[in-house]
């Protein structure tokens, strides 16, 4: 797989991560799942004994990042295996990235080049996709299955073993994860909703966050006491050491406002626990936490407001000529065999795994004779402005990703709001790459097109995704038509047979031609 980076940052593979990277010296991160707590005061070890700390290192480098005066070529190893793990304290066959999960750094200087060799182990074929990689010559690399390719604090022990099936394997209350702070230091916390569903609320009791970044875009520093974090987002944020010496809880809490599930909807073996913690250890801190958890300053199922998400640098090129405009609408169904669907347009989108679209483009086959089940959209204007009408016929919010692109929102309609155009924010719209479309509302974004490729918009709640709830945009056609495939990707495609089902080792690489900031 190829892909270029557009800007520095760093590359989760996990289920959900609460990730930090401190402004000293070394970067570590942990995970999280987690409003309101209970006390796990009580659950803390003694501080006056030596004090049992969980480095937050669950995402180690696969290799430690040296700094070169020049872009580099670096090499690195994925290898996608089942493996027998209890990250929650329950042990469970875990998909696991090079034994790991969450899975291992990748790390990069701005200019270097990455090759990274992906093989896969798992009984099912697989792909990846990376947030923020915008792939300009080389939509093949995207990693979306029929497209392109054929809270330790992630809840560190806080299994509910009670509801664990006899016999099983199980371990509550082990220790939670720390991050060691010096007073008056300043670190920066990488936080990314990696999960499969929910909305997960970042906060370190009495510090405050400065958001100075969201989904790769710098950001005019705001403070807040809460982060909500919808699936697929990304953030970073500063935070100040200035508070007395001691122990603080960090917390990741899953907020039931907005998550509509219970165990059963998961697993009827499962003890969802609401709450992730860790610590925020200060040097020389020897109390146990019995720090308290912020009120909400916040709204909640939403993005975090737009106020706070002011890019540091005003973006006036979406105010412009709309050279292209399309309407969906996002919603759901049954099939002639009363199995629920997600419908974009009245249509579910079903994956052509062994001829992906974008090996269709490339073979001169015209967009608009594309199957109807690809619920494909045609962009065609080099640089031109598209805009994107989403109007939600369901009552649940639905957080959108669109690969290829960051995006301007232009606006965002709650229940009952009408679709009103003098209200679009176009001297300096919020940009990013994953928005939060409201029950019953609707949303109004632009995209420079600028990117030729088949590139997903798509519902980022896993089994939303798996109903069909994904938009196809074909961009620029007519260039992309003029682009080879490497071979191994096409090698790919066709050994992928879904009748036979070979479950065979597969080995696949990636090249990441150049990593730059994001303009």
């Amino acid at each position: 797989m190829k892909f270029n980076l557009k800007r520095i940052l760093i590359l989760f593979i996990s289920l959900f991560v609460i990730g930090s990277v401190a402004i000293e010296t070394s970067v570590h991160t942990v995970s999280g799942d987690s409003l309101h707590l209970k006390d796990y005061t009580n659950e803390i070890q003694n501080l006056n004994e030596p004090y049992k700390f969980i480095k937050p290192d669950y995402f180690k480098p696969i290799t430690h990042l040296s700094f070169t005066n020049k872009p580099v070529t670096r090499y690195y190893q994925l290898t996608l295996k089942k493996v027998k793990m209890s990250p929650d304290g329950f042990e469970r066959t875990v998909w696991s990235v090079n034994g790991q999960h969450p899975g291992p750094l990748i790390q990069a200087n701005k200019g270097d080049r990455l090759v990274i060799n992906v093989t896969n182990h798992f009984d099912d074929p697989a792909t990846v996709h990376w947030h923020g990689m915008f792939q300009h010559g080389t939509n093949w690399y995207d990693g979306v299955p029929g497209q392109v390719n054929s809270p330790l604090i992630s809840g560190l022990g806080r299994y509910n073993c009670t509801a664990a099936p006899p016999g099983s394997k199980c371990k509550s209350n082990q220790p939670l994860a720390v991050y060691n702070v010096k007073k008056n230091k300043k670190y920066r916390f990488r936080i990314i909703n990696s999960s499969a569903d929910g909305v997960f609320v970042f906060s370190i009791d009495q510090h405050k966050l400065k958001v100075i970044e969201a989904d790769g875009i710098y950001l005019k520093p705001t403070i807040i006491k809460k982060l909500p974090v919808a699936v697929g987002q990304r953030y970073s944020v500063i935070v100040d050491a200035n508070q007395p010496v001691g122990n603080y809880f960090i917390r990741g809490t899953l907020d039931k406002r907005c998550t509509p599930i219970n165990n059963a909807t998961i697993n009827f073996n499962s003890a969802i626990d609401w709450n992730g913690l860790g610590i925020l250890h200060y040097e020389g801190a020897i109390n146990k936490p019995n720090s308290k958890e912020f009120d909400d300053d916040f709204t909640p199922c939403r993005d975090l407001d737009k106020k706070h998400l002011n890019p540091i640098k005003p973006i006036t090129k979406y105010d412009g000529h709309v050279t292209d405009f399309v309407n969906i609408t996002i919603t759901f169904g049954r099939d002639k065999n009363q199995r629920l669907k997600a419908l974009i347009n009245n249509s579910s989108f079903v994956p052509q795994m062994n001829d992906p679209t974008v090996n269709k483009i490339t073979r001169d086959i015209d967009a608009k004779d594309l199957p109807k089940e690809q619920n494909s959209v045609i962009f065609n204007h080099n640089g031109g402005i598209a805009e994107i009408y989403v109007k939600n016929n369901n009552g649940a919010d639905h957080p959108f990703h669109m690969h290829g692109h960051v995006f301007a929102i232009m606006y965002v309609g709650e229940k009952g709001e009408v679709h009103d155009k003098s209200k679009y924010n176009k001297r300096n719209p919020v940009v990013r790459d994953t928005l939060t479309i409201p029950g019953n509302g609707f949303v109004v974004i632009r995209f420079i097109t600028d990117n030729p490729g088949v590139w997903a918009f798509h519902c980022h709640i896993e089994w939303h995704v798996e109903l069909g709830m994904v938009l196809g945009i074909i961009e620029l056609q007519d260039t992309l038509k003029k682009e080879t495939i490497p071979e191994d990707v096409v090698a790919l495609c066709l050994e992928h047979d879904l009748q036979k089902r070979t479950t065979r080792k597969m080995l696949n690489s990636i090249v990441i031609n150049e990593i730059r900031s994001y303009d």
